[in-house]
């Protein structure tokens, strides 16, 4: 939107809201007043998001002395923001006396950015620039002076030593220095080196370095971290780095997980890993190069005794990969590839029968290959997750027979998860009968939900899983469902849902023999794209009904409504104040991909969840 105006002021003005998101090109500055006093009005405002391309000290009256936790500042269109006032601003942040997060992101560093920070009692603070840091001096005075925060992210063009120095001696338990994309080029290790170790607090550091820089390895050196995460751009492997690279991580005494990316045309050594006492360990490795330096990834895989958890992002068609996790102990496996092609599904499927302590299997790839289901037939997992690369996509499963006959001989699954690409008949099929007490089901197709069009194989399949206690769904359209007596807990989100189709469920609600948790997300339109939206009004009258049920106990009706027609607001409120204390619990990972769909078309959605008991309706 290209200005906000008074009217949308007046639409949120004393409503009952948590969150609010508000992004424009330009504030009116003859609206500080109504913006202020509309502001001031939400007096359970938690969290605060604001986007704009330029600032104005009445932008920063208006925010002054809010009652706010969280505060998220960026551009219009999350670009950088510019600031020119600098005096307000810094006078509104001093003013937040709950804030404990501030996230922001500027287009410069100017003059006064840095002093704004000072002396605030943050937990949490994330600063993005892509500039060089112009005020060294204030930089170094500033973040001593925050002595409460625990984590620090900051993202700048370039490392320079007051950035070093200004790290020295922090409380901080988290850091993450992001540089351009592609990482920073460290000329300032010993004082990189200095900084880091006075750092007694510290137990997670993510930084990305390129090319030569790699006098990281010594900075790091003996650090007290359990968390390491490293991305390295065209680093050229000689023995010599790979050797100061393995000392350096041979030093990290309580290190537990390590993630290294590597981007890069050749091949690099995995010998800097062996030995380690880590126990979740992740890989990826980008470039055009296949040779995986097979035997240096087998033995550091080998030797890594205490490894609970691995994560390979890599081509699958290198024998070397699957001789490399033969026998491993782990107990958690993720497998994560754009090209299975040339699968060797023998030394797979030897590979995966070699894993005796192996419960959890993640896999993503574009499709579903013959020799994929064979591999992982038999296996003892209790857990299995497919999904496309990346999650760009979903699975696309062609050969359901087979996925079907693989899914009945893993005897021990508990909990299944599946981003389907397309649905069919022969996929719903293929987990019918299963003994599976999870089923997590979701479309991944330009993130939207799944068009189920088979609808009365898709519930009979579900009927079918007596065991089946936690059902997630996020469909496209809400369909109804038969769903087993040993259900305790089932999440639906849906892009689309019509007014009659809630009343359809609350009429429905006394086939439940037995208790159940239901969570019900769904977006307030009769289409998605194009949006075809429906008023947020005609669904309220049914908070009422579902209330006035015995055996439905009301634990959320929460309404996520955008006020202005131009989608620059978002505003988060509870109808008749439900106790939501523990509502937030179900927010999966398929729910936030449903969420940022639905808010991506500018679609209000409503939130219900109930507790549905065994006393029956009179």
């Amino acid at each position: 939107m290209d200005e906000l105006t008074p009217c949308l002021w007046e639409t949120l003005r004393g409503l009952h809201i948590k969150s609010l998101t508000l992004s424009s090109r330009k504030w009116g500055e003859l609206h500080a007043e109504s913006l202020t006093q509309s502001l001031s009005s939400l007096k359970r405002l938690e969290t605060l998001g604001i986007g704009v391309t330029e600032d104005s000290p009445g932008l920063w009256k208006a925010l002054h002395g809010l009652n706010i936790k969280s505060l998220r500042l960026h551009g219009w269109k999350w670009k950088g923001l510019r600031i020119n006032h600098s005096e307000p601003f810094s006078q509104s942040l001093s003013s937040f006396m709950r804030l404990q997060k501030l996230d922001i992101h500027v287009a410069e560093d100017i003059t006064g950015l840095w002093e704004a920070f000072y002396g605030l009692n943050i937990k949490k603070l994330r600063v993005y620039s892509k500039c060089r840091v112009k005020n060294k001096e204030s930089l170094y005075h500033l973040l001593p002076s925050l002595t409460r925060l625990e984590t620090l992210s900051i993202g700048v063009d370039e490392a320079c030593p007051a950035l070093w120095e200004a790290l020295k001696g922090l409380s901080v338990k988290s850091l993450t220095i992001k540089g351009p994309n592609k990482g920073f080029e460290l000329n300032h290790t010993e004082l990189l080196s200095q900084a880091l170790s006075s750092l007694t607090l510290l137990e997670t550091l993510d930084m990305d370095v390129r090319e030569n820089s790699t006098g990281l390895w010594e900075a790091i050196h003996t650090l007290n971290i359990k968390t390491l995460s490293l991305r390295l751009n065209r680093i050229q492997w000689t023995d010599l780095r790979t050797e100061s690279l393995s000392k350096s991580l041979s030093s990290l005494t309580r290190l537990e997980t390590l993630n290294v990316s590597v981007y890069a045309n050749i091949s690099c050594s995995w010998k800097a890993l062996h030995g380690l006492n880590i126990k979740s360990l992740s890989l990826f490795h980008f470039g055009e190069c296949k040779d995986l330096q097979a035997e240096s990834l087998y033995q550091s895989l080998a030797s890594l005794t205490q490894l609970e958890t691995l994560s390979i992002t890599l081509n699958p068609d290198s024998r070397g990969l699957w001789r490399g996790i033969h026998c491993l102990n782990i107990k958690r496996l993720s497998l994560k590839s754009d090209e299975w092609g040339g699968l060797h599904k023998e030394l797979m499927s030897l590979s995966l029968l070699s894993l005796t302590q192996l419960d959890t299997l993640c896999i993503e790839m574009e499709c579903d290959n013959p020799g994929l289901w064979e591999a992982v037939h038999g296996l003892n997992i209790k857990s299995l997750s497919l999904s496309g690369f990346w999650k760009r996509t979903g699975i696309d499963v062609k050969h359901t027979v087979s996925m079907a006959k693989t899914l009945a001989s893993l005897i021990h699954l508990e909990t299944l998860s599946i981003d389907v690409e397309h649905e069919s008949p022969g996929l719903w099929e293929a987990f019918h009968g299963q003994n599976i007490k999870s089923l997590s089901l979701s479309g991944v197709r330009k993130s939207s939900g799944i068009d189920v069009k088979h609808a009365e194989t898709f519930s009979q399949s579900l009927s079918s899983l007596t065991q089946l206690e936690t059902l997630t769904l996020h469909v496209h359209t809400y369909i109804a469902l038969q769903v087993p007596q040993s259900l305790k807990y089932l999440n639906i989100y849906s892009d689309t849902m019509l007014p009659s189709k809630v009343r359809e469920l609350v009429d429905s609600l006394a086939i439940y023999t037995h208790s159940i948790g239901l969570k019900l997300e769904f977006g307030c339109a009769s289409s998605i794209d194009p949006p075809e939206r429906i008023l947020v009004q005609e669904y309220i009258p049914f908070q009422q009904k579902l209330a006035a049920r015995k055996n439905v106990a009301m634990k959320r009706f929460r309404i996520y409504e955008l006020p202005d027609s131009a989608g620059c607001a978002m505003s988060v409120r509870d109808i008749d104040d439900v106790d939501d204390a523990d509502s937030d619990i179900l927010e999966d990972d398929v729910y936030k991909r449903f969420a940022k769909y639905i808010d991506g078309y500018k679609i209000n959605r409503i939130s219900i969840l109930i507790e549905i008991s065994r006393v029956s309706i009179s």
